[in-house]
């Protein structure tokens, strides 16, 4: 017996063996993976939460600060200080957040996320920041974010910086800046890349990898949309501003040529328009169940198609695009909560005119498959990166073209998008190719057409 087991183990010796070799390289091979992704991915979310916060303040009144002492007493001041502690608390990672400005070839601040009482910490309005790291002056004369290694007076820094424009998006007149602790980011880094190591000797390491992974993403989100609901909601006061305009313009019908009063009324039902898809965007922020009950009613296809393109006909023109709108979609009806699918509409083809070259066509068609109606929205844009096709309908997503261009956006369109077909009983999905286009496929339900009322609805 005892020469069997010698025998036997003289055998497994070289199998053994191999399986440490496996071993080693596999955990080996998975902790440069995994350091790459979650270096990567750290960067990542650094430039989409910096670049969120330079959107937002991108909403407030700067052009009215000195970048001195004085600014303290004025209002814009108090609601950009307020912005940047509210940013801070929620950030709850990040050591500092503040707002910089560019005077010559001078890098000074304009207000920060720390308490006036700390005053070891704070940044006086106007102060000099001498230890400006060379990328800030980068960030203010390309627009792109960034994400640096460095030190100053203050410490060692992971941080992030995304530019601030002005109110018609034409200049970078601030910088946003975030800084996490360098010791803390190298500690995130070092935990996530040992896991595959642990992965490697058990499949309940790496469960928990995944779940730690996900937990992130989830939280990343949450933050987010938390910021986009503060903006969205700092947005609807300027809009009823401007909607008032608009309809005291449209009430002045003897001062006014009818493409002026055209052109008012197109400015009032715009404005209608963003208003309702700000209340919805603070709804989706604060409940899951936001779609559970629809007012539906069966309505013909091209009614909804051209309350969709109303609002967008100024941008056609602009781009000399044209909208071809197939023979099927003109019969075609579909049963839906009228609102909420105009609104898809109103993303899906604003998306497509952003995105698409001059003097090209969107294609609008319907073909009935049985029981459903896919619809197919084609432009002839951009296009999107093959291995971010799955990415895009998350919530706050762009693909990595988009984000590089200087066309704006914040990921919400496609996510909000998604989730009302889907509350219709609905898919929506997506072919692209770089630099060719992209058809967006919204597949509904499809009931056989009943006898349309005068309106043009039926409530079912």
């Amino acid at each position: 017996m005892l020469k069997r087991l010698l025998t036997l183990e003289v055998k497994i010796r070289p199998l053994l063996l191999i399986g440490v070799l496996i071993t080693i390289l596999l955990g080996g091979g998975l902790s440069a993976v995994v350091y790459n992704t979650v270096f990567s991915g750290q960067e990542d979310s650094l430039t989409q939460r910096i670049s969120t916060i330079g959107t937002l303040l991108s909403s407030l009144p700067l052009q009215n600060l000195h970048g001195d002492p004085s600014d303290k007493a004025t209002s814009t001041y108090q609601s950009l200080k307020q912005t940047l502690i509210y940013t801070h608390t929620i950030n709850s990672d990040t050591r500092f957040i503040y707002l910089m400005g560019k005077r010559d070839e001078t890098i000074f601040f304009f207000a920060d996320s720390e308490p006036e009482q700390n005053f070891v910490e704070y940044s006086q309005p106007g102060q000099v920041y001498t230890e400006a790291n060379p990328e800030i002056k980068k960030v203010f004369e390309t627009g792109a974010p960034a994400v640096v290694f460095y030190s100053d007076r203050w410490g060692n820094w992971v941080s992030g910086f995304a530019p601030v424009y002005n109110a018609n998006h034409s200049q970078v007149i601030a910088v946003a800046g975030m800084d996490i602790d360098y010791s803390e980011y190298l500690r995130i880094v070092f935990v996530y890349t040992t896991m595959p190591a642990i992965v490697a000797l058990g499949f309940a390491s790496l469960l928990f990898f995944l779940w730690l992974l996900s937990k992130r993403e989830e939280e990343m989100l949450t933050v987010r949309a938390q910021i986009l609901a503060i903006a969205a909601h700092d947005l609807r006061s300027p809009i009823i501003s401007i909607k008032w305009a608009a309809e005291a313009l449209s009430a002045s019908k003897d001062q006014l040529s009818e493409a002026g009063l055209k052109k008012a009324r197109m400015i009032q039902v715009t404005c209608e328009s963003v208003l309702d898809s700000i209340s919805e965007l603070l709804n989706v922020a604060a409940s899951n169940n936001v779609f559970a009950k629809l007012k539906k009613a069966q309505v013909p296809l091209i009614n909804l198609i051209n309350s969709a393109t109303d609002p967008l006909s100024l941008s056609l023109a602009e781009f000399k695009i044209t909208l071809d709108i197939k023979d099927a979609c003109r019969t075609a009806q579909v049963n839906v909560e009228m609102d909420r699918m105009r609104r898809v509409f109103t993303n899906l083809l604003s998306n497509a005119i952003k995105y698409s070259k001059p003097e090209t066509t969107i294609t609008i068609d319907a073909k009935r498959q049985k029981d459903r109606l896919v619809i197919t929205i084609q432009d002839q844009g951009m296009g999107i990166p093959r291995g971010e096709q799955s990415k895009v309908f998350n919530g706050y997503f762009r693909a990595s073209n988009a984000r590089d261009s200087s066309i704006k956006g914040n990921g919400v369109g496609l996510y909000y998008s998604k989730r009302v077909v889907e509350a219709h009983g609905g898919r929506m999905y997506l072919e692209s190719e770089v630099d060719k286009g992209t058809t967006i496929f919204i597949d509904l339900p499809y009931k056989e057409p009943v006898a349309l009322a005068a309106t043009g609805t039926v409530q079912t």
